[in-house]
């Protein structure tokens, strides 16, 4: 008897099934379409004229993030880092502490004293130290040095016709502006599966000395609320450079922390030690200069610098493309173009750049 009734059951619902997708038929209801993911990507690309926009934009992998300015690298933002899912860093515990030993403050809780890890006056070091640590690390900097054609600074409000589009089908960004007349294009790529970004820049008459490139080390910061970069105490890290004719290599070293920096540039270049964590690429080509800039957690590199290889631009490019498309042409996609209502873009722009 239950066994006929379950069948009956079934049976019953199986109609129902059929009648529902009679009835969708009848209403030419098309849940079957395809998405055109690229246009539902790309509608959203990022279209930048703002010099001022506080930003910054970036390019990434998931492990690996380079944040840009206007300029397409990291000239006037300061919150513009380069960051990786390793970059920790640890101040030295206080001298004579040990916080497995720290011991807080009582609070009276439920009639009863409780010992709670707050912060405790007689412990104040020891509190700091565990408050702020670890802690994210600014990796370096890579920005311009503009001048104008007295030698002058350039500021940011010297800055043309500043146009900045990252497209995020790709995830390729394009940056140009212009300098006393001068155009300067800027092309900035993330590797999609190393610690490496790669950069083109084109200007016309590029080794007259207005424009280079500077990399900067910083030691770690303890701010709660920072880029990750303190700038005031170079005595407290170290940065080991092997220099050649066409790459580097940086030992870094802060506390505990050590990892390599490496860089490579094709088109023409001179590297120079600007101080004791900064290093000034000039241009020597005429017209075009490629920088690979990457980072290696713990190792210490030895041999030649010219004998380090980093991805090229060109490599970079194709790779970051097709793997850009899988990420974008596989997993869930939502198309609201085809709503009324006209909040269905900002709707849709949020759930894109989310991803």
């Amino acid at each position: 008897m239950i066994f006929r009734n379950w069948i009956a059951l079934v049976g019953l619902r199986s109609i129902r099934i059929r009648c529902l997708g009679v009835l969708l038929l009848s209403a030419n209801l098309t849940f079957a379409q395809r998405i055109d993911r690229k246009a539902l990507v790309t509608r959203h690309n990022l279209h930048l004229t703002d010099r001022s926009l506080k930003g910054p934009t970036q390019v990434g992998n998931g492990h690996f993030a380079f944040g840009f300015d206007i300029t397409g690298l990291q000239t006037f933002n300061s919150d513009a880092n380069t960051l990786s899912d390793w970059g920790w860093h640890k101040f030295p515990l206080p001298a004579g502490s040990d916080p497995y030993s720290y011991k807080g403050n009582e609070w009276d809780t439920q009639g009863r004293l409780v010992s709670y890890d707050v912060e405790n006056e007689k412990e104040r070091d020891l509190y700091n130290w565990m408050r702020a640590n670890p802690q994210r690390l600014n990796l370096g900097r890579l920005r311009f040095i503009l001048k104008k054609a007295d030698g002058t600074a350039i500021s940011l409000n010297d800055l043309k016709s500043p146009v900045q589009d990252l497209n995020l089908w790709t995830a390729i960004a394009k940056s140009s502006f212009q300098v006393e007349g001068k155009t300067v294009s800027v092309t900035t790529i993330c590797h999609p599966d190393k610690d490496v970004v790669v950069v083109k820049i084109a200007a016309p008459h590029l080794s007259d000395g207005r424009i280079m490139v500077q990399l900067d080390f910083p030691y770690a910061s303890d701010k709660e609320f920072g880029n990750g970069a303190d700038w005031d105490n170079p005595a407290k890290h170290s940065t080991q450079a092997v220099i050649g004719s066409t790459g580097a290599v940086f030992h870094r070293m802060l506390d505990s922390t050590a990892f390599d920096v490496l860089l490579n540039w094709k088109g023409g270049g001179r590297l120079l030690t600007n101080s004791m964590h900064s290093y000034l690429l000039e241009p020597t080509g005429s017209s075009e200069i490629e920088i690979a800039l990457g980072f290696r957690h713990g190792q210490t590199t030895t041999g030649t610098a010219n004998k380090i290889k980093l991805p090229t631009f060109s490599d970079t490019r194709q790779a970051n493309i097709h793997k850009w498309k899988t990420f974008w042409s596989t997993g869930g996609a939502i198309d609201l173009c085809g709503s009324k209502d006209p909040r269905w873009m900002e709707l849709e722009r949020r759930i894109v750049l989310s991803q």
